[in-house]
């Protein structure tokens, strides 16, 4: 039976992953869940794929609900404070909105990067497709799933192998028994949450940053070996599944996955787009 293997979220989007043991899960995904980002001075949102020193900040919680950055060499630095200015910027030509988060933080993050950058809070971002819920600062869809037969079977093509955390997934699945089924999934319940396996995720650059070393593969891995076989007719790279949550609740790890709905294969993000048109 699949499990949930792990779950984690990125309140700053690039930067490194928290795990976690329970989530609670609402239309719009996880709490904190990429709630901040990056913008350049020309208000340019800045990622792992051109900051790959973004996955080497650590990020956590405290007890008054704050997110707190730690980067070495740095004082920890506590996003509570906005300086109540509005900006306005794309993510991925999705118009958002963000409210800054002052000087301090601002100069922060451009001793950490070296180059001048702000840290903004999501304030409104347009659905990405059609009937969608609004989204914070995600790529596309709420959640993202990976499992780990998926990962074996690449890491058995791969002279270096990759981690999950390569993928940035919110949750990881394990006991899949076929790599690649959750291609074949249209609806999953984990305990008392039901999630719409909406479309595949399509991968890019960012995914051949090392999660521990914050520098990029030098041979493009794993996106090489992706294009050599999950290169799909739309020529994206597709690994791991986006899920719309259905419902609110909460899931934990060691949670069960049922399969409740299928499909007979993968849906890429351009034909979920067509099923709008």
């Amino acid at each position: 039976m699949p499990f949930v293997q792990s779950l984690s979220c990125y309140p700053v989007k690039s930067m490194q992953g928290i795990s976690l043991q329970e989530s609670i899960i609402t239309p719009s995904g996880m709490p904190h869940d990429r709630g901040f980002i990056v913008v350049s001075k020309q208000g340019r949102v800045i990622t792992g794929r051109e900051a790959p020193k973004l996955v080497l900040v650590k990020q956590s919680i405290n007890t008054e609900n704050h997110v707190v950055l730690k980067a070495e060499g740095y004082e920890n630095l506590v996003l509570d404070q906005e300086s109540g200015k509005i900006a306005a910027f794309d993510v991925w030509k999705d118009p958002s909105l963000g409210a800054d988060m002052g000087d301090v933080a601002a100069g922060w993050i451009n001793n950490v990067l070296g180059k001048a950058a702000r840290i903004y809070k999501s304030v409104k971002r347009e659905p990405v497709l059609p009937n969608e819920t609004p989204q914070s600062f995600v790529d596309t869809a709420p959640l993202l799933a990976i499992s780990i037969a998926s990962l074996d079977d690449l890491n058995s093509k791969l002279a270096d192998p990759v981690a999950a955390d390569n993928f940035r997934p919110n949750i990881v699945i394990n006991g899949v028994d076929t790599a690649f089924s959750e291609d074949t999934w249209a609806e999953i319940q984990i305990g008392e949450l039901v999630f719409d396996v909406s479309w595949g995720c399509s991968r890019c650059i960012f995914t051949t940053v090392d999660p521990d070393l914050g520098v990029k593969h030098p041979e493009q891995e794993p996106i090489k070996t992706l294009k050599s076989y999950r290169q799909m007719a739309d020529k994206r790279l597709y690994f791991g599944q986006y899920l719309v949550p259905q419902n609110k609740g909460k899931i934990s790890v060691g949670d069960e996955v049922h399969v409740t709905k299928t499909r007979s294969k993968l849906i890429t993000l351009e034909e979920k787009r067509q099923q709008y048109q």
